[in-house]
């Protein structure tokens, strides 16, 4: 697994009840980018060395924004229709 400074590194959940996990790469101490890695926690802020095992995905910067922005079209499309939705159940003025 290689990162670079910024790519996020995602650790999924063993269990149901447990929460996936996200850190921030701030190093890459290994040779090209390799692991260990130095991490911000997303959850908490906390830093910590780490070696990723096979949970974990690493995301890059230019993959995490398109996948942002793409959650907010669809945040924006959930949102219009349901203004739709509003809007075609209002009461209409008495004529």
């Amino acid at each position: 697994m290689r990162a670079h400074t910024g790519d996020l590194i995602i650790v999924k959940g063993r269990t149901d009840s447990s929460a996936t996990r996200r850190a921030m790469v701030l190093e890459a101490h290994g040779p090209d980018g390799s692991a260990p890695f130095l991490v911000r926690w997303i959850e908490g802020g906390h830093q910590a060395l780490v070696f990723p095992g096979p949970d974990a995905v690493v995301v890059t910067e230019a993959e995490q924004a398109e996948q942002d922005r793409a959650t907010g079209r669809g945040i924006d499309l959930v949102q219009s229709a349901l203004e739709k939705d509003r809007d075609a159940s209002a009461p209409r003025g008495i004529q």
